[in-house]
């Protein structure tokens, strides 16, 4: 059951935010992506664009909370984990033995979470090798560094960092490599309203390390940690599982909703839910 929205912040000392898809908004960045995926590893990028935008709107074979299994080509529908159902691409169902079996980490899945995954499984699906893959990752992440305003929007960020002076400490993680994000972190400002930012975490296993560390470091218990991101899998599953408070940010809404995070729209959403209860 979901927590109340208005005590979720309550109480918390230390403040967890992811960076991409949740302290910027938006998916200005794509064209630019499936540019370099052209480029790098010559994927149709009027195909791709027009089944990344089925992908997101729900109405792909492969949708916002499914898993794509790139070694097999399939996608798997787990909406708590479990394996319910196995299907092609364009939506068939087929038989797999995984079916009925848990979703573990580090199982080679791309979870489809956010636009960044699902551009992911797009290249994936039509056989972007990793070289290609990596190559273009990096282009976009250089391209944002430079044109930050023009391809992402930060314009709800204000009202949430001027709520966090409420948290004794506060730090941002991201996967993306420092010499990829550093330069957007330092333009968002977010070096002088968090204690720390940290790159290439690994999440969702490098945050369950990290709320580890949280724990014993700043002598909180779970109920004190507040962890605020977009992605399911990489931000939210293993907070709720260390018994922490989260808020997801999910723009599309059509992921299934079965656990005890507060579920927002967008992040201009989560300054309300900072402010109440003070």
């Amino acid at each position: 059951m979901p927590a109340d929205p208005s005590t979720i912040a309550d109480g918390v000392r230390v403040a967890i935010f992811d960076l991409d898809g949740t302290l910027y908004e938006g998916d200005g960045f794509v064209p630019t992506y499936l540019e370099q995926l052209e480029e790098h590893g010559g994927l149709d990028p009027e195909l791709a664009r027009g089944e990344l935008d089925q992908i997101l709107g729900g109405v792909h074979g492969l949708r916002v909370g499914d898993l794509y299994d790139p070694a097999t080509d399939r996608v798997l529908r787990a909406p708590a984990w479990r394996i319910i159902e196995v299907t092609d691409w364009d939506g068939r169902s087929v038989d797999d033995l995984r079916i009925g079996t848990g979703i573990g980490y580090g199982q080679g899945l791309v979870y489809i979470g956010d636009a960044w995954q699902a551009v992911r499984a797009v290249a994936l699906h039509h056989g972007v090798d990793r070289e290609a893959s990596r190559a273009s990752f990096q282009a976009v992440r250089v391209r944002i560094n430079t044109a930050a305003d023009e391809l992402l929007d930060t314009s709800a960020l204000a009202p949430v960092l001027a709520e966090l002076d409420r948290f004794e400490y506060r730090e941002v993680m991201t996967n993306t490599p420092e010499d990829l994000a550093r330069p957007l972190v330092a333009s968002m400002g977010l070096p002088d309203r968090f204690h720390a930012v940290r790159f290439g975490v690994d999440k969702p296993l490098g945050l369950e390390r990290r709320i580890d560390e949280v724990l014993e470091e700043f002598d909180v218990t779970p109920d004190e940690v507040l962890c605020v991101g977009d992605n399911y899998l990489n931000d939210i599953l293993p907070t709720v599982r260390a018994g922490c408070r989260a808020i997801w940010v999910d723009p599309f809404g059509t992921a299934p909703h079965e656990g005890p995070e507060v579920r927002v729209a967008g992040l201009a959403e989560v300054a309300p839910l900072l402010r109440d209860g003070r």
